[in-house]
């Protein structure tokens, strides 16, 4: 039933409103040339076209109105996703004055998922299986794109909607981690919540961002599971055979090249555990030039 009330009131939004319907076109676009956003944890088309229906509705601050040329609906997408203080509020699709998700409702969402686009209907939301790395690439995607609209030549055609951007391009340096076989993968189940392969991402991202702290602005694992060849006759067998791949771009040259990272003082032993038990041998007690004392490991 929701899913149908959903479709509804999409179809509705974008019927006789040519500019809205190749704006949705040009957003698919630039999204699939971006092949780590256009991804089972950021981007789809019924998302794209939620996000566009929110931003023509009064909830959405009518942002988009029929006046506007397919160009400017796509400016301010780009400008809503790489600003909008909206989504740490969560998006919420029904009108105001027929809207039934209470903030608490949101609150609870966004205590459980780290985007939140509610449909129409209240109940669903939209980004579910949105992280918050994926979200935090879209952002930084989407500032591109307004960079590319006032200085590339011909308003960014070629940059924004001709040009593959594989996800090696992107980042700095790139990881490719085999974990086929792996006891962990294996032993994780296939009837949960998050996949296996999903959990994994988390654990690979976490523990590098732990390790790395502010050296990477941006930390990136994306395992695509399911083969491109993969037939579903096939089975699970060939699942997890892809090396996971994790992006990472530096932050500073200064930061990112530094020899030693400092830790934690000895006296807040909560945390100078915590750095220990992550660094293991390699954590040491140092006193500095400064006169602090910290642990402290060597990059």
């Amino acid at each position: 039933m929701f899913l149908e009330e959903n479709a509804n009131f999409i179809s509705s939004t974008f019927a006789n409103w040519k500019a809205l319907q190749e704006a949705l076109v040009l957003v698919k676009v630039w999204a699939r040339q971006r092949t780590s956003i256009y991804t089972h944890d950021c981007l789809n088309g019924y998302l794209i076209s939620a996000i566009l229906v929110f931003l023509t509705v009064d909830s959405g601050g009518s942002m988009i109105t029929r006046s506007m040329t397919t160009r400017q609906i796509f400016r301010v997408l780009m400008n809503f996703l790489a600003t909008s203080k909206a989504w740490a509020k969560g998006l919420v699709i029904q009108s105001m004055k027929k809207r039934t998700v209470t903030k608490e409702d949101i609150a609870t969402c966004l205590k459980t998922f780290d985007v939140a686009v509610f449909d129409i209907s209240g109940h669903i939301n939209l980004a579910f299986r949105m992280t918050r790395s994926a979200f935090l690439e879209l952002q930084d995607e989407a500032v591109c794109a307004l960079s590319c609209l006032d200085k590339c030549r011909d308003g960014g055609l070629e940059e924004l909607f001709m040009t593959k951007v594989d996800f090696c391009a992107k980042f700095d340096t790139c990881l490719r981690i085999n974990l086929k076989g792996n006891s962990k993968v294996t032993g994780l189940s296939y009837c949960v919540d998050d996949e296996s392969w999903r959990i994994l991402e988390k654990d690979v991202q976490s523990l590098l961002q732990q390790g790395l702290t502010d050296r990477t602005k941006m930390i990136r694992a994306l395992w695509r599971s399911t083969p491109s060849e993969w037939k579903i006759v096939e089975g699970f067998s060939e699942f997890g055979s892809s090396p996971l791949l994790v992006g990472m771009m530096v932050s500073s040259l200064e930061k990112s090249f530094r020899l030693v990272d400092i830790g934690p003082n000895p006296e807040n032993r909560v945390e100078a555990v915590k750095f220990r038990k992550f660094w293991g041998e390699k954590a040491e007690l140092r006193r500095f030039k400064d006169g602090n004392i910290a642990e402290s490991t060597e990059g």
